[in-house]
């Protein structure tokens, strides 16, 4: 989905001045944070115990032949909002996602993304948060996604991650086994 099409469903007016938020408005996004924070922490987990479980363990990708076959595995990670049940524009008959991030550098980093500090607010200190540890997901949903947006951030009702690992197997048959055409092909459209 595109970042214009999930973030459309909010109709929430440009907050940009963390200081135009009220106290419990600055609680929830505290409570955002965290929350992104253990999911996180929850990725990382479930990608190191993947990575420590298979033969690959350490390396995102590691094609190699077997048997005159491919093989290649790789980790992908995503997290997905969904608006808020209080939000005039909820549609309980729907899935209700306005934002989606890419959390593959979680899964794939060596663990101190998960510890780095990015409070990195665009705003002169001191400001409201400028004592919070804002984590990557938080980061990356409130600076990159929503453009700097508080109104939007204050939009998201719940977290749902996902990880998975895929693998591949590519073999092509021995070209001799082939039958040669005697005939134009058919064409696959």
């Amino acid at each position: 989905m595109s970042q214009d099409k999930l973030a459309s469903k909010i109709s929430a007016p440009g907050r940009v001045s963390l200081r135009d938020l009220t106290a419990d408005e600055l609680l929830a996004l505290r409570e955002l944070n965290a929350g992104l924070h253990k999911t996180e922490l929850w990725i990382r987990e479930r990608a190191s115990r993947y990575l420590a479980s298979c033969e690959w363990a350490g390396s995102t990708s590691s094609p190699s032949q077997v048997g005159g076959a491919r093989l290649d595995k790789f980790i992908d990670a995503k997290v997905l909002f969904t608006l808020h049940k209080y939000h005039p524009g909820y549609d309980q008959t729907a899935d209700n996602f306005i934002a989606e991030l890419d959390a593959s550098a979680i899964a794939l980093s060596d663990g101190e993304i998960t510890t780095f500090n990015f409070n990195d607010m665009g705003e002169p200190a001191p400001h409201p948060l400028d004592d919070m540890t804002c984590c990557f997901l938080f980061h990356d949903l409130y600076d990159h996604f929503f453009e700097g947006d508080w109104g939007k951030l204050l939009c998201v009702g719940s977290i749902w991650a996902e990880v998975s690992v895929t693998e591949q197997m590519i073999s092509t048959p021995q070209q001799s086994r082939l039958m040669s055409f005697r005939a134009r092909p058919a064409t696959f459209d």
